[in-house]
This record gives structure tokens, sequence and C-alpha cells, in this order.
């Protein structure tokens, strides 16, 4: 199989599993032993108990998540908490922002800016409780902008989420200009007329992209301002607190011309193989 990883978002571990009760070949699994198995960390030992012969494939931290200049983007299918790591470690302090509240008005040199409000989620409709560091918590299916808080604003080697344990809860996100991506191979659509903004992984700061993305990365986000926004003006995010970000420095992807390669992300590639990539002002594939 291809599927490497497996997350149950329930609250009862499985009652039967069939190759314990049912007389099948002798190497029949419900799971493939390099797979991995994620649950709720308030029932891990429930499916540990009810999985027995999987003990060891079951987890409830979850990696992939890895931020190497204080910004990075992130959506789920499930809702997710960034906190426990934090609560566990004393170190990368991770919050949710959602873009916004929107305006353009000129700088102090007289240029036009667009200036979008980064509220913290449990701010805006997210998960709230007293006494709770409610921040890290992201509802399902809703883009946010990560941010983290300490630890030289990096994650460390081993960084974890874990499955929300408040998903009963409905919560409405209101105004929010971030955009997750759920499917793989999603295009995403962009011109210069309708740009969006997308984290580039080397620089730690938003890419302005004025052309269609392809093949999207899967479980990230983008930032797209509304019709009524200047496409050609600067972009300024503004967080809770007043402060703005060195996120503002944003680059126009196409206008690389200086004979690297690059993938989609804005990332420099050393040695292009099989995909697409930005090459000189082009959209090379590689195949």
């Amino acid at each position: 199989t291809t599927i490497k990883d497996i997350v149950f978002c329930g609250n009862t571990a499985p009652e039967v599993l069939q190759s314990d009760n049912f007389e099948l070949i002798d190497d029949f699994r419900e799971f493939e032993p390099n797979q991995k198995i994620y649950v709720k960390k308030s029932k891990i030992s429930d499916y540990q108990t009810a999985m027995a012969k999987f003990k060891d494939q079951i987890s409830y931290q979850i990696p992939g998540v890895s931020i190497a200049q204080t910004y990075g983007t992130f959506c789920r299918e499930f809702d997710t908490d960034f906190s426990d790591y934090y609560k566990s470690n004393s170190s990368a302090d991770v919050a949710a922002f959602v873009a916004g509240y929107e305006h353009t008005e000129k700088d102090a040199d007289g240029k036009d800016v667009n200036y979008v409000h980064m509220t913290s989620i449990d701010e805006n409709g997210g998960y709230k409780a007293d006494g709770e560091n409610t921040y890290g918590y992201v509802p399902a299916n809703t883009g946010v902008l990560l941010k983290v808080l300490d630890n030289g604003n990096k994650t460390p080697d081993g960084f974890y989420y874990t499955i929300g344990e408040h998903d009963t809860k409905t919560y409405t996100v209101t105004d929010n200009l971030m955009t997750g991506v759920l499917k793989e191979n999603t295009t995403v659509a962009a011109s210069e007329d309708s740009p969006v903004y997308i984290m580039s992984k080397s620089t730690g700061k938003l890419v302005k992209v004025i052309s269609d993305i392809e093949n999207f990365p899967i479980h990230k986000a983008y930032l797209k301002l509304p019709n009524t926004s200047s496409a050609k003006a600067d972009l300024r995010l503004v967080f809770d607190d007043g402060s703005t970000t060195a996120i503002n420095a944003v680059q126009t992807r196409q206008n690389v011309d200086d004979g690297k390669w690059y993938d989609l992300n804005g990332v420099e590639v050393v040695n292009p193989q099989h995909g697409v990539f930005i090459h000189n002002n082009k959209k090379i594939i590689k195949k």
C-alpha cells in the first residue's frame, strides 16, 4: 500500500480485529508494519489495548510540521493542537493566526500597502477556555499562519502536534483570508490581477505568486486578498499586539532571473530531478 499514516479521530477504540476473530491467511494484517497509527492522546491506552498487536505503531505525536524561520502555514482535515509539545518540553510555543480585516492605505513613502490584521485563532471563533493555552488549537479545515513564539523562532527536531480533543464543538472562524489545501494535485489559481501569497520555507516570508500553482503542497495554506484590494500594492501583516513583522517583505517569484532552480514554494533546489520548477522566470517540467 502507498498509505503511510492512519489517523483515528474517534473516542472509541475498535472492538474487533478481523485477524483476531477469523481464519485468515497467516500474513494478513490490518496494518502494514511500516504504517503509523495516530490517535488522541487521551485515548492512546484504549487503542493500544484494543489493537495490542499494533501497539508499537500507535502514537499521539504527529510529525510533519517544520518551521525554520518563525512562520509556516497549516491546515488539516481534523482538529489539531500544537500546545502539547510546549507543555511537555517548555519549548516551541506555537500560535495559530487567521488573516482577517484588510484595508489599503499609503505608507510614509506614499506607496500603497495592503494591511491584513492577523488574529489569534482563539480570539476569532476557535477553541477558547479560561486558564488554557488555546491559541495553538486549530479547528478542522481551517487554513492558518503558524508562528513560533520562542526557541529561536523555530521548531526543534522531534516537534509534533496532536489530534484536537475538543472536536465535538462547532467552530465558526470568520473573515479568514487563509485557505487550506487538503487534496493532492490541487492547482491554485493566481494572476497579476489576482495574486496569492504562499510561504517560502527557506526564507520564512510570504512570496507573491502571479501565475497558477500546480500541485500545491497538501496540508499547507495560502493567503488571497479580496478583489477590492490593490493587486500591485505591498502586503503588511499586523498582529494582535499591533506589531508588524518581517513577513511583510514580499517577493514576486516570477521575477527571479538568477540562473538558479526553485520549487513551487520558492525554495532553491540544488539538483532538480522530477517535477515542476521555476528557472529564469519560466516554469519548467522535468520528467
